[in-house]
């Protein structure tokens, strides 16, 4: 199967039914046969180095049948556990399916039913949905309404999640994906840091500074306890490598000529930047 795959660069023939027999079989037999070598050279190992093993009926039972007999049986239990598991594991995470018709294609062939069917679309179940999924691609009509035939063209099924608002969901080819985007405290921090490197990249650009002038960055920030007061100091050397320039603290100043300075508010706190040229 794989290497008819692999020669035809597609699923062939691309029906539900047989997408079903590969999945079985790559969790069911593949597996199985994959666990199973496994135990069976454990078992060689021990009758070729301790023989007389075996010979005990409890231990021949505990690491000779017992063993067979679970990696035969528990590929066929995974397997429907997974599939029976899809809904409950979709109703956890608060993911809920929708039904919406395809306009461009239904309305062509609807016609003055198109509001009608619309709304018979939308008001589709789970239930009415997992069937539709159910069928084959080749499958044709998909389903029926108002007397109009109904192709999987015609129809787009959305996934939403309802009950956490920190995941987006998404799905393809029956995968349902969920991403987590909640902005943890890493994320935030990177971006402070470049929120500073953009404004300093853009005082550059409007003091007409060009990659090859020797310039000093300072920066001052109000107050010290702000969030950008501590992200300039803890990822300072970041900033210098991001900016290819030192970035350094205002109080350390030398005697260099200032170029461009520029006062912005950046979340909780004020930072001050001056952008200098160095002297000979």
């Amino acid at each position: 199967m794989v290497i008819h795959f692999n020669r035809l660069g597609r699923v062939s023939p691309a029906t539900n039914a047989y997408c079903k027999w590969w999945t079985f079989l790559e969790y069911t037999l593949n597996g199985a046969g994959e666990m199973l070598m496994a135990t069976i050279s454990i078992q060689r190992h021990i009758i070729v180095f301790n023989a007389g093993a075996f010979k005990i009926r409890s231990f021949r039972y505990l690491f000779h049948h017992l063993p067979l007999l679970l990696y035969i049986v528990y590929p066929l239990i995974r397997h429907q556990r997974l599939i029976r598991w899809r809904k409950q594991h979709r109703e956890l995470y608060g993911v809920e399916m929708h039904a919406e018709p395809n306009f461009p294609t239904l309305g062509k062939k609807a016609g003055g039913k198109v509001k009608v069917i619309t709304e018979k679309i939308r008001g589709m179940t789970d239930a009415d949905i997992e069937k539709l999924l159910s069928k084959d691609a080749t499958e044709s009509p998909l389903t029926t309404i108002e007397e109009i035939p109904i192709e999987h063209e015609d129809v787009h099924i959305v996934y939403r999640v309802a009950k956490q608002i920190q995941f987006e969901a998404t799905a393809e080819q029956g995968f349902v994906v969920l991403l987590d985007y909640t902005a943890d405290a890493s994320l935030k921090d990177d971006g402070l840091v470049r929120e500073i490197t953009s404004r300093v990249q853009k005082l550059r650009k409007e003091a007409k500074v060009k990659p090859t002038d020797e310039i000093v960055i300072y920066y001052s920030v109000e107050p010290q306890t702000s969030e950008i007061a501590r992200i300039a100091v803890e990822r300072q050397n970041e900033i210098t490598t991001i900016l290819g320039k030192s970035f350094l603290p205002l109080d350390k100043t030398q005697n260099h000529n200032i170029i461009k300075k520029e006062k912005i508010t950046v979340k909780d706190g004020e930072i001050e930047f001056v952008i200098t040229q160095t002297t000979n």
